[in-house]
């Protein structure tokens, strides 16, 4: 397994910005890939460095991309200097990897999966997106933000209501039940810790997608809200995603 940390100067973003990309070291493609997005104050070397991605994904031979998302939520922000960070990882950062690496360009060979926040906008892209992504996985996801107000948390609140306000564009809730009619619907995979505060947003959101007869894996392992789940989940969500990439 070869691993390449590039920076790709990006026109929807307005600067440069790292991705880091797992390639397989068998075989000659061209490979499905798995994009795979980060929680709150991660990176792209957050999967590298905190799980046992690379031998996953050599076994099952995806290419793996993992891009900074800084704490973007994967939205675009319509402020005064916000960037376009949905327009950047659905359309210039795939564009940009099918060019440079040896993967597939059919969107039935591309999926997305994240942690926390990245849980929240892998589901975000695979439903708003399904002419670009196929599978979406969704580990501890913080499925609420863009649904539910936060008065808990100003300043997440307060971002929130700037890019992704309650039943927007951008609100999961929402977004199933427009796609629900839909003859091609991505494959979703969506599991959380029994001891993790986000349970219950989960369990909602999975009572969401029975009532819009959505199909879907849901679980509830044992586990927090941490790297250590991850990393436990780690080879059943890549299992889930290989099966329906190849």
């Amino acid at each position: 397994m070869q691993m390449e940390t590039v920076r790709l100067s990006s026109s929807a973003l307005g600067k440069e910005t790292r991705v880091a990309v797992f390639v397989p070291d068998r075989g000659e493609g061209p490979f499905a890939s798995l994009y795979l997005f980060h929680g709150t104050d991660g990176s792209c070397a957050s999967f590298p460095m905190k799980s046992g991605l690379d031998e996953l994904i050599d076994h099952h031979q995806l290419v793996a991309v993992m891009p900074d998302l800084e704490n973007s939520w994967c939205c675009n922000d319509p402020r005064s200097g916000g960037r376009a960070w949905q327009d950047y990882l659905s359309r210039e950062l795939v564009d940009y990897v099918d060019v440079r690496f040896r993967t597939d360009r059919e969107s039935s060979r591309r999926g997305v999966a994240g942690f926390s926040m990245g849980g929240y906008g892998a589901l975000l892209l695979a439903l708003k997106h399904a002419d670009v992504f196929s599978v979406g996985c969704s580990l501890s996801g913080s499925l609420s933000f863009g649904h539910e107000s936060r008065v808990d948390r100003p300043e997440r609140e307060q971002f929130m209501q700037a890019v992704a306000p309650p039943g927007g564009e951008n609100d999961l809730w929402r977004l199933a039940e427009q796609v629900a009619e839909r003859s091609k619907l991505p494959a979703l995979w969506l599991e959380v810790g029994r001891e993790d505060h986000l349970l219950k947003t989960n369990r909602r959101y999975r009572k969401h997608l029975e009532l819009l007869s959505i199909p879907h894996h849901y679980a509830e392992p044992p586990g927090g809200h941490d790297w250590t789940f991850v990393d436990q989940r780690l080879p059943a969500l890549l299992d889930f995603a290989a099966a329906h990439l190849t």
